[in-house]
């Protein structure tokens, strides 16, 4: 069995609620740890069954548990660390880039 690690951060201790909820489910996942950060921010570790996906993970936890501790769900700690960092201007993808450039063309017509 092949397990995968999911990382929660929440805005309050989402802890006993969130794996009330998951104990409630059929999923097969494992517990991790919390920790409380200085920033006022709560970081949970579980890992799931290689079976489970995402989804089914977000829907056992529900969704009046993600909206009421403001839930975001992660594969990785770096992203759950910075989840608010700002893409500087060169970031775009190449399909986002090519709307740029088309919407800038049509305004400087029109203009």
């Amino acid at each position: 069995m092949n397990w995968n690690t999911i990382y929660i951060t929440g805005n309050d201790d989402f802890w006993e609620d969130v794996n009330k909820k998951l104990s409630q489910s059929d999923l097969k996942f494992l517990l991790g740890h919390i920790e409380h950060r200085p920033d006022k921010k709560f970081y949970g570790l579980y890992w799931l069954d290689s079976s489970v996906t995402l989804r089914e993970f977000k829907e056992a936890v529900g969704g009046k548990l993600v909206w009421k501790y403001r839930l975001r769900f992660f594969n990785e700690l770096d992203q759950a660390e910075k989840p608010n960092e700002k893409r500087n201007a060169n970031s775009f993808s190449k399909k986002e880039a090519a709307l740029i450039k088309a919407m800038r063309k049509k305004s400087a017509v029109a203009a």
